[in-house]
């Protein structure tokens, strides 16, 4: 959507907000930019005292060389600012980051653009989401920016770059909006998720379809909720087991994922999602895991553990593994179980029709829908000069010729197998949900639906799954009922 200028001066104008946009306008210094680090960013419990001292040695070695230069476009600023994460943090006594070492300045990228968004103000941006940058995903989303794609996770000059392109793609959208880089840096970190994002619960948990496992070492007690490294094909529900390492080098806690995995273009672990600690365990060490029958062959046992972020293991390496917590003692009883069902039909899925004619349409029947009056397929929608789209299912539906609109908009395919294929499925059903007015989006395949609720705006990381196999339950089905009946 538009951002309603009308709006975006109500907030600009008041009183309260003029001291939100000043607090941008004001930092000028190593305290004051903490503050407004620290402010935004309560989750990360960020030392003050380290993250200032950081702030000024990143200035005085390596920002203040920069700051008598005069940037007439872009590419000067893009020049500058590859200059800034080549030179690296080299003070008097060392090293802290060697030049060129790419990786290391890729964690130093919200502390760069601090400076630069008060030295080059028409360039750079403050980047204050720390390990959130799905809200910056749920903004552009919101006003149909398009994001630039994310470099591959090795491709650590990639990813410091990406900052340079989100600052190219969000300037274009400032300047057609007429706001100053404080107003800019006050809409994004105040004012959208003031009016936009509201407190909601968080989705679904109900299904435990995976089992994930990432490392850590952590210093100091297994918290009961933090944001830890995972994938990015990790939904709420999913499992994921802690494996701490050296020099301890064994599983020793079940968390349950909260939030989807979220990639982080300059993060440490690429890929964080929100957990929640279900359970300590007795420590399962790699010596033990080297001498088992079952786990001796296994790959991630064979490499030791090497590069075990994120892993997605096997409903049977979980029961090898409460086989062994049973044997220590642990009542298994106390974990959660994976689901293990599949669609459950009595005819083959071959194609995106029979998904439609053999799962859909009985299903809308069931609801006591009716074709050409609550719902109709291939509703035409109007979309640019001479040109048409036909989106599969429309239902609540006013099929004027001049502006179409459909309650909820369902799009089949035929099977939507990673993450990667829900998002393309997402953004492509979302651009008709828009141009209908729906509040309701549904993607369905051979194995489930899955309903995002319009909740000022679709986000393509917040949304329920209904498996066809799981509707026989009376309390799925009612649930589902509430999202697709008036």
């Amino acid at each position: 959507m538009k951002l309603s200028p009308k709006l975006w001066e109500l907030y600009s104008s008041s009183q309260d907000n003029q001291y939100k946009i000043g607090k941008f306008h004001d930092a000028y210094d190593a305290p004051m930019l903490t503050e407004l680090m620290c402010h935004y960013n309560p989750d990360l419990n960020i030392d003050m005292e380290l993250k200032e001292e950081l702030l000024e040695l990143l200035y005085h070695y390596n920002i203040s060389d920069f700051e008598d230069v005069e940037i007439e476009n872009e590419d000067t600023a893009k020049e500058i600012f590859h200059s800034i994460i080549a030179h690296g943090l080299v003070v008097d006594d060392g090293y802290i980051i060697k030049p060129g070492d790419f990786k290391g300045m890729m964690m130093l990228i919200p502390d760069i653009s601090l400076w630069l968004s008060i030295l080059f103000p028409n360039y750079f941006f403050p980047y204050l989401y720390g390990i959130k940058f799905g809200t910056l995903v749920k903004t552009a989303d919101l006003f149909d920016i398009e994001l630039p794609q994310i470099p591959m996770k090795t491709d650590y000059e990639g990813r410091c770059l990406y900052y340079w392109e989100l600052c190219s793609v969000f300037n274009q959208f400032r300047k057609e909006n007429a706001m100053t880089m404080p107003e800019f840096s006050s809409f994004l970190y105040d004012f959208v998720p003031d009016y936009f994002f509201e407190d909601r619960d968080e989705p679904s948990a109900r299904r435990h379809g995976n089992l994930w496992i990432s490392g850590g070492v952590p210093d100091y007690k297994l918290p009961d909720e933090c944001y830890w490294g995972c994938n990015a094909e990790a939904r709420p529900g999913d499992l994921l087991l802690i494996y701490q390492t050296s020099p301890i080098s064994a599983i020793v806690a079940m968390y349950l994922i909260l939030s989807s995995g979220e990639v982080d273009p300059f993060g440490s672990y690429h890929c964080y999602s929100k957990v929640r600690k279900v359970s300590e365990l007795p420590k399962i060490t790699l010596h033990e895991l080297q001498k088992h029958q079952y786990f001796k062959n296994h790959p991630l046992i064979r490499r030791k553990f090497q590069g075990v972020n994120g892993t997605l293991l096997s409903s049977e390496d979980y029961d090898q593994l409460c086989s062994i917590l049973s044997a220590k003692g642990f009542d298994n009883t106390a974990l959660p179980e994976l689901d293990t069902f599949r669609p459950n039909v009595n005819y083959k899925i071959n194609l995106e029709k029979d998904v439609e004619e053999h799962l859909l349409i009985p299903l809308l029947d069931d609801l006591g829908l009716v074709n050409g009056v609550d719902y109709i397929r291939q509703l035409p929608i109007h979309a640019g000069r001479g040109r048409r789209i036909y989106p599969d299912f429309a239902l609540y539906f006013d099929d004027s010729p001049t502006e179409p609109t459909a309650e909820i908009l369902i799009e089949a395919k035929l099977h939507i197998k990673n993450n990667k294929e829900r998002i393309e499925a997402f953004i492509q059903a979302k651009s008709y949900a828009n141009l209908l007015q729906s509040h309701t989006l549904v993607l369905c395949d051979d194995e489930r639906m899955i309903v995002f609720p319009n909740k000022n705006g679709f986000d393509r990381n917040y949304y329920e799954e209904f498996y066809w196999s799981e509707l026989s339950n009376p309390d799925r089905l009612s649930i589902l009922k509430k999202y697709l009946q008036r």
